[in-house]
């Protein structure tokens, strides 16, 4: 939510405690305790999607996808340093399994799966140099991971999207019933001063005044002569 969202949010909140508070002062027949539960189920709605939210962040996302190319890349720099010893016995082998240092995201997922598949014929070589039986297919999951988390971060944008819709849709249904909600107060507390004192400070949404903008200074006549 952005601040004008969050000061709405608030104020939501503020209504749904007057309506813990003071509700019992409506009757039954009114539909005040209708327009409190829409209050109250958006801001519980609103609860859920800042998690959602959070989840598609974009530093939630890109904090996934960094730990997974670091996994990826320090093992195909283990398999490459491996390479370079087994190249006295295998001549030509440091050559197959390079990483260059400035290899892209798209590069080093070509990089991994052909290591994947290339390692497979010297796999008793490597593995007896102190690589996990496993190495192979540690491998293709590191792949594998770190294209899901590349992906990921192309649906975070659109489920922030989609969660940029939903908010604004709750955040407006649970002002409408605020509005409803204000007319049952006023007519039903006409006369008791101090609740409805309550009532206007939890309905209101302050919002921040915009700095006003300086004077612009002076522009300075021609010398010798005095502005007007």
């Amino acid at each position: 939510m952005n601040a004008m969202e969050r000061r709405q949010y608030e104020m939501l909140v503020r209504v749904r405690d007057f309506g813990t508070a003071y509700g019992r002062l409506f009757p039954a027949s009114t539909v005040a305790a209708a327009n409190f539960a829409a209050v109250d189920a958006a801001i519980k709605e609103l609860d859920a999607q800042d998690v959602v939210h959070m989840a598609a962040s974009v530093s939630a996302r890109a904090q996934r996808k960094d730990a997974a190319r670091q996994a990826l890349l320090a093992r195909l720099q283990a398999i490459s340093q491996t390479a370079r010893v087994l190249c006295h016995e295998v001549p030509g082998l440091d050559h197959e399994f390079e990483v260059p240092a400035s290899a892209n995201d798209v590069t080093l997922l070509t990089i991994g799966r052909k290591f994947a598949r290339d390692a497979g014929t010297y796999s008793k070589q490597f593995i007896a140099h102190g690589m996990p039986a496993t190495f192979l297919a540690d491998v293709s999951a590191l792949v594998d991971g770190f294209d899901t988390a590349l992906r990921d971060r192309g649906l975070g944008r659109e489920a922030r999207r989609a969660a940029r819709v939903d908010t604004k849709a709750t955040l407006s249904a649970g002002i409408a019933a605020v509005h409803s909600l204000n007319v049952i107060v006023t007519n039903h507390l006409t006369g008791d001063a101090v609740t409805t004192t309550v009532w206007d400070g939890a309905q209101r949404i302050v919002y921040r005044k915009r700095t006003e903008a300086a004077p612009a200074p002076a522009t300075p006549g021609p010398a010798g002569t005095k502005a007007a």
